[in-house]
């Protein structure tokens, strides 16, 4: 009748030590059913709040695509089990197995691990639990305010603090790799030791931009007859646990937060964050401050 030597007659509950898929089936006068089948987790399951999206390397320089990745990291002080958890948009992959992740660990998924490849223009990821629950879907993005850098130069797309949970969605909440080829598996992130105001600055900035004139600039926007005030730094790109902003004022009494322009990338001078004040330069109000606001998280 097909039985295996080896059965066992269950006439408990069975228990389960570890994830993974059960199969059964039931012999009555003689005759076995059709195979079940269902996923069991056993432990902490991975959803919205303890795993996120950290890393993604869509589009590596050089012609080829093997060398892109998309990393996912447990934000929780707990492991987590990954087991049906799945992308169902950007690529197609579901964990299988007893897969786990531990605190604060992350795992790296390659080419040849998934169906698909990451859009080097930008697309949509999404990322489900084990009930097809969202746990995090965004849209990443090569054009400005997302970073450039990562567009084939080098650099992969980092998400600024993870454990912070920043919206994924904002360009702002990402910046590019310190190093080519990123840091998949682990961070390159820095963290702040010193004391005081001008240590928080030397940390923050690669230069002061009050030294420097090419960080401010008066530009015509196209086809307005108006011209905006714009302004620059050059952040510590390992600097996660620095935020950073540009306000403006017209009198030194009043200030506002500039509108962001995004990371620019240059081949000479690295990552470049811009802000552009909401109020345009005009004879009526001829005059713009700027002061740069930074922020230990």
């Amino acid at each position: 009748n097909g039985l295996s030597p080896s059965a066992i007659r269950y006439n408990a509950p069975v228990s389960l030590s570890k994830s993974g898929t059960v199969k059964a089936r039931i012999l009555e006068d003689g005759v076995w059913s059709a195979l079940n089948q269902a996923q069991f987790i056993v432990g902490i399951p991975a959803k919205a709040g303890n795993l996120v999206i950290s890393e993604i390397h869509y589009n590596p320089s050089g012609p080829s695509e093997e060398n892109e990745f998309i990393e996912l990291m447990n934000i929780s002080d707990q492991t987590i089990q990954l087991t049906g958890v799945s992308f169902s948009a950007g690529i197609q992959y579901t964990f299988e197995g007893n897969a786990t992740l531990d605190p604060m660990a992350r795992t790296v998924l390659n080419p040849g691990d998934y169906a698909g490849q990451l859009d080097n223009g930008g697309e949509n990821i999404t990322l489900l639990d084990a009930d097809g629950n969202i746990i995090e879907s965004f849209r990443y993005n090569d054009k400005s305010p997302w970073p450039e850098a990562p567009d084939g130069n080098g650099p992969s797309l980092v998400r600024i603090a993870p454990e912070h949970r920043l919206d994924p969605a904002l360009a702002s909440s990402w910046r590019p790799s310190v190093q080519d080829n990123g840091n998949p598996g682990s961070s390159d992130a820095s963290s702040f030791e010193g004391q005081g105001q001008e240590a928080i600055f030397s940390y923050a900035l690669k230069e002061s931009p009050f030294k420097n004139p090419k960080f401010y600039q008066i530009t015509q926007l196209k086809d307005f007859t108006d011209f905006v005030f714009i302004a620059s730094i050059e952040p510590n790109l390992s600097a996660d646990d620095v935020a950073y902003s540009i306000e403006f004022s017209s009198d030194l009494k009043q200030w506002t937060e500039g509108i962001f322009l995004g990371n620019i990338h240059s081949e000479s001078s690295g990552s470049t964050l811009s802000w552009q004040s909401k109020s345009p330069v005009t004879d009526q109000n001829p005059q713009q401050f700027a002061r740069v606001k930074i922020t230990i998280r």
